[in-house]
């Protein structure tokens, strides 16, 4: 018979408890004898169907974990079976093995040699729970930045024995003490770092002044917070502790460290500053939370020891066992956090405050807007203070006007208008000509000629100057307008004239005054005066004749009689 002796947990050298041991074979008076020198067997599944043993093997780990290997009888080595490194449950029926794994698709199949058929990342299989996710979960975790004691100090400085200095300092940074301290560094690649100057330039505090001298791992004199907290490259706890107090800081110191007791100062709000052994020479790291599972959360200022390689760049919110970084003592940092500093003025902001503008126009009209901001910056505005068109910045606008700065500028700002006053920026826009019903949306941002858009300073963003134009064609939009007929002259007035019938003169039996030349008025109203002497003297005689003539005979025929 053969059988797994599993033994009580236990820790090895190694630091993580141990959960299975050895394999043994057992006759039926009960003796044992060894078969492999392997100590870490969980379990005896069983032959293959090519007569070989499998067994399960507990791996290292946070979480246990088991993997599957073959057991040559002959000798007691064990060779691991391919895609089989973390199994949560097997079995193995008629020579076929069945397992799940994690960190894999689903897979059926039975492979060449032996039999295999694999399930992984299965939700149940005979009612087994699912794999673990292997995601952690935070159970708390305090904010602060992140400073790399070589990639975040200045290129002048060595930082190798700086991750005391280095972690303090990330500590008070939780509580908000210093303004932040831009350096641009060149290592591994050209970035500004905030606070690594603090580490190693002189600086004053309240009224202290950082400027004790020590040597850093070039020999090179530094200042700051290595200055303050070493002695000959080695970080002392009480200088770390005064370090923190003097910028208004409590601190407690522990010679020994327990998870427990880590833990509860965490919950209390107060940072531990833990001297570990992650490094032979010693390290110490920055503690800024725990795991569900567990874990520790730190700030690591030489990286994350899991890595290959360390030192790296990813010790920011790096995860430890505790039997892994092996504590030594440590310190506490704690008080009261001050409120951020504000953020600057920006040089370039403005508060829209109106705009006023057509809802609609017909084709190839033209209208007045008007937008109405406030000066929120620190810097005045001038005649180089600009709307222009966005989304995409600077493209020609369909609604542009002749009267405009530019097709991408309606206008500048009507009069200068330094930081808490207002200017306005008038311009006329024009629908497109085309009988064609749309509505157009045009959006503007403000911008310093020459400077820099108002949205990559302080704001309004691009899209903050919006229009909504609606364009209304008319029925008629495109007929080609009938001209007017010219006006026609009036004809001038005529008088007209009532035909008159000459009368007989009678005659006169006194003589009297002569008839005036002009004559008397006429019925119809109409005045023959117009007429000229000349042209009546002639008919007048001819008419006296004929009267003159006349009685003369008559008094002849009366004498025949």
């Amino acid at each position: 018979m053969l059988v797994a002796l599993r033994e009580a947990p236990r820790a090895s050298e190694a630091g993580p408890l141990r959960y299975a041991g050895r394999l043994l074979a057992v006759d039926a008076r009960g003796r044992r004898e060894r078969l492999s020198a392997a100590d870490d067997i969980a379990e005896v599944l069983g032959f293959d169907s090519r007569a070989r043993l499998v067994v399960t093997r507990y791996t290292r780990g946070d979480l246990p974990a088991r993997a599957l290997a073959h057991v040559a009888l002959h000798n007691g080595q064990l060779e691991p079976i391919a895609g089989a490194s973390a199994v949560y449950a097997a079995r193995l029926e008629a020579g076929t093995l069945r397992y799940i794994a994690a960190a894999a698709p689903l897979v059926a199949g039975a492979p060449p040699a032996p039999p295999l058929e694999l399930l992984r990342n299965a939700v149940k299989i005979g009612g087994l729970p699912a794999a673990p996710a292997g995601q952690t979960a935070a159970v708390s975790s305090m904010s602060m930045p992140y400073v790399h004691q070589v990639y975040d100090t200045p290129n002048s400085f060595n930082g190798h024995w700086a991750c005391g200095p280095t972690s303090t300092l990330m500590a008070i940074q939780h509580f908000n003490r210093l303004d932040k301290w831009p350096v641009t560094v060149s290592v591994p690649s050209s970035h500004v770092s905030d606070y690594g100057n603090y580490i190693a330039k002189k600086y004053t505090f309240k009224g202290y002044t950082f400027d004790r001298a020590q040597g850093d791992a070039s020999g090179k004199t530094s200042y700051g917070a290595y200055g303050h907290c070493t002695e000959n490259g080695a970080a002392w706890a009480w200088r770390m502790q005064d370090y923190a107090k003097k910028h208004d800081l409590k601190s407690d110191f522990s010679s020994s460290s327990t998870f427990s007791a880590v833990q509860s100062k965490l919950a209390a709000g107060k940072i531990v500053v833990l001297s570990t052994q992650l490094t032979s020479a010693g390290h110490i790291i920055t503690l800024r939370g725990t795991t569900s599972d567990g874990r520790l959360i730190v700030n690591d200022p030489y990286g994350d020891r899991n890595k290959p390689t360390y030192p790296n760049t990813a010790g920011k919110s790096a995860v430890y066992t505790w039997a892994k970084v092996k504590a030594k003592w440590h310190i506490t940092v704690y008080g009261t956090v001050t409120p951020p500093p504000p953020p600057p003025t920006p040089n370039y902001r403005a508060e829209v405050t109106k705009i006023e503008a057509p809802a609609s126009l017909h084709p190839g009209e033209t209208a007045t807007v008007t937008v109405t901001l406030k000066n929120t910056g620190a810097k005045s505005w001038s005649a180089k203070t600009h709307l222009g068109t966005s989304k995409p910045r600077d493209h020609q606008s369909v609604l542009a006007d002749a009267s405009w700065v530019s097709p991408d500028r309606p206008a500048a700002a009507d009069v200068p208008a330094k930081p808490g006053e207002t200017a306005r920026f008038v311009f006329t826009i024009k629908a497109p000509d085309d009988c064609q019903a749309q509505t157009i949306e045009e959006t503007f941002g403000v911008v310093e000629e020459g400077v820099t858009w108002f949205a990559d300073s302080g704001g309004p963003g691009d899209g903050a100057i919006k229009l909504s134009l609606t364009i209304d064609v008319p029925a008629d939009c495109g007929q080609t307008p009938q001209p007017e007929p010219e006006p026609q002259p009036e004809p001038e007035p005529t008088t007209p004239t009532t035909p008159t019938t000459p009368t007989t003169p009678t005659t006169p039996t006194s003589p009297g005054p002569s008839a005036p030349a002009s004559g008397g008025e006429m019925r119809g109203g109409c005045n023959v005066a117009t007429a000229g002497a000349a042209d009546l003297a002639l008919p007048l005689l001819l008419l006296l004749g004929l009267l003159v003539v006349r009685p003369r005979s008559r008094c002849r025929s009366a004498t025949r009689r």
